[in-house]
C-alpha cells in the first residue's frame, strides 16, 4: 500500500517538473542543436557559425541562463505553487484522519476518545456503516477543523496527538506558500 508520504512526494515531483517545463523544454533544445552543431562542423566540416547553428545555440543558451521566459511563464508557476499547497493540505487531512483511526484503536488515554459530537441519525448511521473511516470525518465536520494554514494543523495536531509541530523553515515555506495571494508569490526561489 502507498503511504500518505509517497503519494505526496510523487505529487511534489509532478509540480517541481510543471514549474520547470519552460527550462525543460530549452534543455532539450539546447542538447539538440550542441548535437547538430558539433555534426555540422565535424563531419560536414563546416565553420561559418550562420551555418553550423552555433549563433541559434547561443541565443537559446542565453535565453535559459537568463531565465527570459520566466515571467511569460509566472502564471503557470503561481498555479504549480497553488496546487503544491493543495496537495500539502490533503496529505496532512489523509495523515490526520489515519492518526485518528490508530489513535482510537491503540491509544486508551487519546484526547480523541474524550471528544464529544454532537452526531445527528445520518451520522450515527454513516459511523455504524463506515466503522471507524467515519469518526474521522466527523471530527473534521463537528469540530470545523481545518486543514488550509499552519496554525489550525498545529493546533489540531497539537490538541488530538500532541504533537508539537517545530518552526522550521520547511514549515515557514508551507506558511508562505499557503498564505500569499497568487499575484504576489515569487518563482525565483524555486530555481534549479
Amino acid at each position: 500500500m502507498t503511504t500518505v508520504l509517497e503519494i505526496f512526494d510523487q505529487h511534489v515531483q509532478s509540480v517541481r517538473r510543471l514549474m520547470n517545463f519552460d527550462r525543460d523544454v530549452l534543455e532539450i533544445t539546447i542538447d539538440h542543436l550542441r548535437a547538430l552543431r558539433d555534426e555540422l562542423t565535424k563531419h560536414h566540416k563546416l565553420g561559418n557559425p550562420r551555418l553550423t547553428a552555433e549563433r541559434t545555440l547561443e541565443t537559446i543558451q542565453g535565453i535559459r541562463e537568463n531565465d527570459s521566459l520566466r515571467p511569460r511563464y509566472q502564471t503557470i508557476f503561481n498555479q504549480a505553487l497553488v496546487l503544491l499547497v493543495a496537495y500539502f493540505g490533503s496529505a496532512v487531512s489523509d495523515i490526520f484522519r489515519r492518526g485518528v483511526v490508530l489513535a482510537i484503536e491503540n491509544v486508551p488515554e487519546s484526547p480523541i476518545l474524550k471528544e464529544e459530537l454532537g452526531l445527528t441519525v445520518g451520522a450515527l448511521r454513516a459511523v455504524t456503516a463506515n466503522k471507524l473511516a467515519a469518526i474521522p470525518e466527523l471530527l473534521i465536520e463537528t469540530k470545523d477543523i481545518s486543514f488550509q494554514d499552519m496554525q489550525s494543523i498545529g493546533r489540531t495536531f497539537r490538541n488530538y496527538f500532541q504533537v508539537e509541530m517545530a518552526r522550521t523553515s520547511a514549515v515557514n515555506d508551507v506558511i508562505v506558500g499557503a498564505g500569499m495571494p497568487t499575484r504576489h508569490r515569487s518563482y525565483r526561489r524555486h530555481r534549479r
